[in-house]
């Protein structure tokens, strides 16, 4: 239902950017066009959507009551369990377990069946939120992310299980932080 809205906003969003650009005023298309006013619809367009997703993350927080913490990105966790290892740094490199969902409850991946996922905190590997929500984290924890669409696969999704626009909930845990200087 969620992607259903968004896909026509999306659609009605296309429809009215093309009405408006098939304009045959033969003196409008002599003069060059002004940038800035051509950025204009799109940058409303996208504050939109960006506002209507973030309600939706608030609408489901409100739902199943979860205490979470939102950063100025639009990132929320909770670490529901916490760990007693190491805390993640930029550079570390982290083993994490994990289930990601949608909005909707449908899982769409597990650690049980993909594998632990290995990153590099801050390596441009990882989807943008995942590296931000590493930073809060440390070894052991147990936690619940919700990342917004634009810190994750945007507008284009996965091209495998996660659809365009789509906000990811990742249950996860903290297996190991390997330091700078554990490596030495």
């Amino acid at each position: 239902m969620i992607y259903d809205f968004l896909t026509k906003t999306v659609f009605l969003l296309i429809l009215i950017l093309t009405v408006f650009s098939c304009g045959n005023d033969s003196e409008q298309q002599d003069k060059p066009g002004n940038p800035a006013e051509a950025k204009q619809p799109l940058i409303s367009a996208n504050k939109y959507l960006r506002e209507s997703e973030d309600a939706q993350i608030e609408d489901f927080v409100s739902r199943y009551a979860w205490n979470m913490k939102k950063t100025g990105t639009g990132l929320r966790y909770s670490i529901y369990k916490e760990g007693e290892g190491p805390k993640a740094q930029a550079g570390n490199h982290l083993r994490i377990g994990y289930e990601i969902s949608l909005l909707n409850g449908q899982v769409i991946y597990h650690s049980d069946t993909e594998g632990e996922l290995a990153f590099r905190q801050g390596s441009s590997d990882i989807i943008r939120g995942l590296n931000e929500a590493a930073l809060f984290l440390r070894e052991g924890d147990q936690a619940k992310i919700i990342i917004p669409s634009h810190l994750a696969y945007g507008l284009a999704g996965d091209q495998r299980n996660i659809p365009p626009r789509a906000t990811l909930i990742y249950d996860l845990k903290v297996l190991k932080v390997i330091t700078n200087k554990d490596k030495q």
